[in-house]
């Protein structure tokens, strides 16, 4: 027996997006059970305007992690280093 779905659209703002700061954006539209842009909250509310506004005050929120873990470990010395995407010389990552 399968769950009932709400797919009516969710427009969460406010929002500290992860992974940051990769993705410069606060807010996020659901339409569908699927994420349907990523952007300001201002734009999206133009985009669906029906949308229930979830005020997210600054939560994290990640997008649906299919088998529902992390490697926290990993991550976390990850976020200790330096982000040298981007870096073609040593004077750019300096």
């Amino acid at each position: 027996m399968s769950a009932a779905r709400n797919d009516s659209p969710l427009l969460f703002t406010r929002a500290r997006l992860w992974p940051e700061p990769e993705v410069r954006a606060d807010a996020v539209l659901v339409e569908d059970g699927r994420i349907a842009a990523v952007g300001a909250s201002d734009e999206l509310r133009l985009l669906n305007p029906h949308a229930r506004v979830i005020n997210a005050a600054g939560a994290t929120l990640t997008s649906g992690l299919c088998d529902a873990h992390l490697h926290f470990v990993p991550w976390a010395r990850a976020r200790r280093q330096a982000d040298l995407r981007g870096s073609a010389t040593i004077a750019e990552a300096l």
